[in-house]
């Protein structure tokens, strides 16, 4: 088929997207699919015409009645708009001119599972409740996406771009974050269990009551960050920036906090067995905390609120204590209170 015919072929199809019956839209959407895939070179202008169908047919959120008479169940896109993802999901991406823009697309519960969509421009996108499990997301523009209850398990979100993002409840176990800004993104109840958040930035954001079990945060940013009610079990805090950070509630059991900065966090106060070592903790409040068998080896604690702390069995070898107010700690070396 000549290039003349291809276009014209390409043109029809396209026409037959703006139709007002649904099913002739989908027949469309999965014509178009089929040219571009038995003719490669004509995948990139395919899918710059199904980007502008979604844009098309998302651009605002499903008619809801005010006053239901039951509840409804959330469903997802129409089967031509899905079938229009599908495709995009689906591409061949070493065929790629241009990279994939969704902004502000309302796209909710739709099926992206495993899809490439690497440096998309995705800017306030509404993927809510959507499946996004194992896609590549890697370097995305999703700032201000509405992601809330959204399946990102094993996705790639390193260096993501997700500031302001809204992300509660969402389910990101095991997913790639390391690097990704989570500047004040909204990430309550989110299940981060074993997700890769190195060097991550999460400075404001709301991790309250997230499950962030065996993640690794090494490095992470966590400034000002609320972790209240969080569960840190066995998560990986070295070297993390998290002063100023509410951690009261948090369960921090077997968490490794060395040489993390703490400068002014609100902590929990049971810390038993927490690794501490070398941490930054001047002036922390820590009375009354249940610190037994915790590791402070090192850890610079000047000034900090020890009043009626339960110490016995920490190690605090080299341990900065000048200032501290320990009035009432139980501890089992009484040198610590000299």
């Amino acid at each position: 088929m000549s290039d003349h015919d291809l276009s014209e072929l390409r043109s029809a199809l396209a026409e037959r997207l703006r139709s007002a019956e649904p099913g002739a839209r989908l027949e469309g959407v999965v014509a178009l699919e089929r040219v571009a895939r038995e003719h490669p070179r004509e995948q990139p202008a395919i899918m710059a015409v199904l980007i502008a169908f979604v844009h098309e047919r998302a651009h605002e959120a499903p008619a809801v009645p005010s006053r239901p008479l039951r509840p409804r169940r959330r469903t997802g896109v129409g089967p031509d708009l899905q079938a229009a993802l599908t495709a995009l999901a689906r591409r061949d991406t070493g065929l790629d001119t241009r990279l994939v823009d969704l902004s502000g697309a309302v796209l909710p519960h739709a099926v992206l599972s495993g899809a490439f969509l690497a440096r998309a421009l995705l800017r306030g996108i509404d993927l809510t409740g959507a499946r996004l499990d194992g896609a590549d997301l890697s370097g995305a523009r999703l700032r201000g996406a509405l992601l809330g209850g959204t399946d990102l398990r094993g996705a790639n979100l390193c260096g993501a771009d997700l500031c302001g993002a809204r992300l509660g409840g969402s389910d990101l176990r095991g997913a790639d974050l390391r690097k990704a800004d989570l500047r004040g993104a909204d990430l309550d109840g989110t299940n981060l269990g074993g997700a890769d958040l190195r060097r991550a930035n999460l400075s404001g954001a709301d991790l309250g009551g997230a499950e962030l079990r065996e993640a690794n945060l090494r490095d992470a940013r966590l400034e000002g960050a609320s972790l209240s009610n969080a569960g840190l079990e066995g998560t990986d805090l070295r070297c993390a920036g998290l002063n100023g950070a509410h951690l009261f509630g948090a369960n921090l059991t077997g968490a490794d906090l060395a040489e993390a900065r703490l400068d002014g966090a609100e902590l929990g106060h049971d810390m038993r067995g927490v690794r501490l070592a070398g941490a930054s903790l001047p002036g922390a409040a820590l009375s009354r905390a249940r610190l037994g068998n915790a590791d402070l080896s090192g850890a610079d604690l000047r000034g900090a609120l020890l009043e009626h702390a339960d110490l016995v069995g920490a190690d605090l070898t080299g341990a900065n204590l000048r200032g501290a107010r320990l009035g009432g700690t139980a501890a089992e070396d009484e040198a610590v209170r000299d």
